[in-house]
């Protein structure tokens, strides 16, 4: 007897043992993300890799820029190296043509201690400007890294 191959069976168990793929309708949003999960993930991990290096050149290049979140400049360097790893880490699991569950949950790890840190440097002073910057990272990394989790093969 030939076991059927689990993404290609017309029923398999998904999260929480529910039965998906058993031809209920479902909303075009989700039968999209579910015919396209590698596509999607793939160019966030893209789209992530892609900002954190544009980041990571702005603050390097711009010290005006970084006097809004570190009044001292002394976060800029080790910033900017922090951001480079970061890019590379998500660009490296964006090569394959279908991101591996490992690559997500490491990108997803990343945007969580990214978000983390910004919540941690909230508390440091700073321009209001530098405070809503740091704000709008926090949540950009939280929707990133939550994405990335959920983008993983169950």
């Amino acid at each position: 007897m030939v076991t059927p191959h689990p993404r290609t069976s017309p029923q398999r168990k998904g999260r929480a043992g529910v039965l998906v793929g058993s031809g209920a309708p479902r909303g075009i949003l989700s039968g999209m993300l579910t015919r396209n999960r590698a596509g999607f993930a793939r160019g966030l991990l893209v789209l992530d890799g892609v900002g954190c290096a544009a980041a990571g050149g702005v603050v390097l290049a711009s010290k005006p820029l970084v006097r809004f979140v570190d009044l001292s400049l002394r976060a800029r360097v080790p910033l900017a190296v922090a951001l480079g790893a970061t890019s590379a880490l998500l660009l490296a699991g964006a090569r394959q043509p279908e991101p591996a569950n490992a690559d997500l949950e490491r990108a997803a790890a990343v945007n969580a201690a990214w978000a983390a840190t910004c919540l941690v440097a909230l508390a440091r002073p700073a321009s209001t400007t530098g405070a809503v910057l740091i704000a709008v990272t926090a949540v950009l990394d939280g929707v990133t890294g939550a994405a990335q989790w959920l983008l993983r093969e169950t």
